[in-house]
């Protein structure tokens, strides 16, 4: 059990709310996790049983809170709560979560409106919203009531590495879509060879490119120095001699700021991503099980919501014999409005998201 010390940012969006905020709770009180549960720090990611006295970690709303105590307790009964969109975490019946029931929504909001409360979208806490307990929660579920809970800001990293990252994210995420990396010899991409939207913004990042071979869809880095200094920090970096069902991320783009992260983002959403006709509805399909989570965590990491598919592809070959292709896994994003996860123009335009607020609904509460 953590006991924290709140800061006082923290407590914006509740004084948006109201004239005078009350804070407290029971002494003793705090978070129930099990030492294995992950807490986002502002240097990357690190678990209940490591956190130390004195340590700062994340709160939802992006600021910072100091932990001021901490309570290790040998047989704690711990429950595994899980959302719809298959994420889950475990907690103690008496952790506390800012949550609402669906069906309470609506008639709440109508009597805040009457009122003249005006609603806030992305307050992280809504108008229907209570401070219960996980058992709380599970008493709703059993009623038939499908608890909800918000999604947290983005994440603010602040990593700095021993090697800094000489790869721009855009240009990185754009060769982890659609980049060859199988040898030293042949880095380069794919793009149509109408699509040269992508050579420009690759070239905004500092590197000369040109279209290489008879259909113009192979994209190579004709300058040599520039060509050996990414060949090596790709290297340096783990991603040479990875395939289409190898590629990842790597922990240095991870947690690097939130605008590289978005950049991150863009390059692998322009290559690999799709924007639905709704302009609301977002993509991304891959064959490597690796890349997906790390796209997850991305997404996760910038208050995006995420669910995943998978499918196995198949085709006739020439003698009519059905043949199978690797896994493709497919996520469905939703972001903050304020992100756009595109450069493309085409996909700009086409992207119109909606300005409801992103939350996850429980699912299921087990022992």
């Amino acid at each position: 059990m953590l006991d924290i010390k709140p800061q006082p940012v923290q407590l914006q969006f509740l004084q948006s709310q109201a004239d005078i905020v009350f804070f407290g709770g029971g002494a003793g009180g705090g978070k129930v996790g099990p030492d294995s549960s992950k807490i986002q720090t502002p240097w990357g990611t690190t678990t209940y049983g490591d956190v130390k006295v004195g340590d700062i970690i994340l709160n939802p709303d992006g600021s910072r809170q100091k932990v001021i105590a901490k309570y290790p307790h040998k047989d704690w009964e711990f429950y595994k709560v899980t959302f719809t969109d298959g994420s889950s975490t475990e907690v103690g019946l008496e952790h506390l979560w800012v949550s609402w029931r669906a069906s309470k929504q609506t008639k709440r909001v109508n009597r805040l409106r009457t009122a003249g409360v005006e609603s806030d979208k992305y307050s992280l806490f809504p108008e229907a919203a209570e401070i219960v307990t996980t058992a709380d929660m599970l008493d709703w579920l059993n009623r038939g009531y499908n608890p909800l809970i918000p999604v947290s800001r983005p994440v603010n990293y602040e990593v700095t590495y021993k090697y800094p990252c000489c790869i721009p994210p855009y240009t990185l995420g754009v060769l982890l879509g659609d980049g060859c990396l199988s040898t030293r010899n042949n880095v380069g991409y794919s793009s149509h060879q109408d699509d040269t939207e992508t050579d420009r913004n690759i070239e905004l990042d500092g590197y000369e490119v040109k279209r290489a071979n008879s259909d113009q869809q192979a994209v190579k880095f004709s300058n040599k120095d520039q060509r050996k200094v990414l060949v090596d920090t790709l290297d340096r970096l783990g991603l040479i001699g990875t395939y289409s069902h190898t590629k990842f991320i790597p922990r240095e783009y991870l947690f690097r700021s939130t605008d590289e992260r978005i950049a991150l983002l863009q390059g692998l959403m322009d290559t690999d991503g799709t924007v639905g006709a709704d302009g609301d509805s977002l993509g991304f399909t891959t064959t490597s099980e690796r890349l997906l989570g790390d796209v997850k965590h991305l997404i996760h990491s910038l208050g995006g919501v995420s669910t995943t598919t998978s499918a196995v592809g198949s085709y006739r070959d020439k003698s009519g014999n059905k043949v199978f292709c690797k896994v493709a896994y497919s996520l469905y994003i939703r972001l903050p409005p304020t992100i756009i996860p595109f450069r493309l123009s085409r996909k700009v335009e086409r992207h119109k998201p909606k300005k409801s607020r992103l939350y996850r609904t429980v699912k299921s509460i087990e022992f």
